[in-house]
């Protein structure tokens, strides 16, 4: 009787588990609040997409997202250089709109930030404080290899914009 019980309840486990995954596993709401503290308002920049649900604790998910996040891009070859590359936002606060854009700000020596291309996200789940997906942007969009760019995701709404998180990205 005592095997059945452990049986039991190891199965019972398993159902649940499947049952987790089925349902689309850990959501990106239940990652825990030390991996969201620690990159708030930062976009992390990755070759390929990070799956922060499958990751684990908060310890291997940091260490994880060091280990992938990029400082800098190479692009396409052929044609014109393009650069694509994925994201991982984590916002500072629920977006205001749906509507969200990354804007690519070239520092120019003694005269600050100069917008030179941006690149609009359609359709954002405003009830997310955590936003991911990829994108692909090119000479054609006015950025050029060699150059560091300042990387915001913003709104735009009315005559005050809200920058959600940054990053710097070099093109190469």
């Amino acid at each position: 009787m005592r095997i059945w019980t452990v049986k039991r309840w190891r199965l019972m486990g398993i159902l649940t588990a499947l049952g987790l995954l089925l349902a689309g596993g850990i959501s990106r709401a239940d990652l825990t609040a030390q991996v969201v503290k620690k990159y708030r308002g930062e976009i992390l920049i990755t070759d390929t997409g990070l799956d922060l649900s499958v990751l684990g604790d908060s310890k291997r998910t940091i260490k994880a997202c060091e280990e992938r996040k990029l400082t800098a891009v190479k692009h396409e070859e052929g044609g014109t250089p393009t650069w694509t590359f994925h994201y991982t936002a984590f916002l500072t606060a629920k977006p205001r709109v749906s509507t969200l854009t990354l804007e690519f700000y070239y520092d120019m020596p003694g005269e600050g930030l100069e917008l030179r291309a941006d690149k609009s996200l359609v359709g954002v789940d405003r009830t997310l404080k955590i936003l991911q997906g990829r994108i692909s942007i090119s000479e054609d969009d006015n950025v050029s290899a060699g150059k560091t760019y300042v990387v915001k995701l913003v709104d735009n709404v009315g005559r005050k914009s809200k920058t959600y998180a940054t990053t710097k990205l070099t093109f190469k």
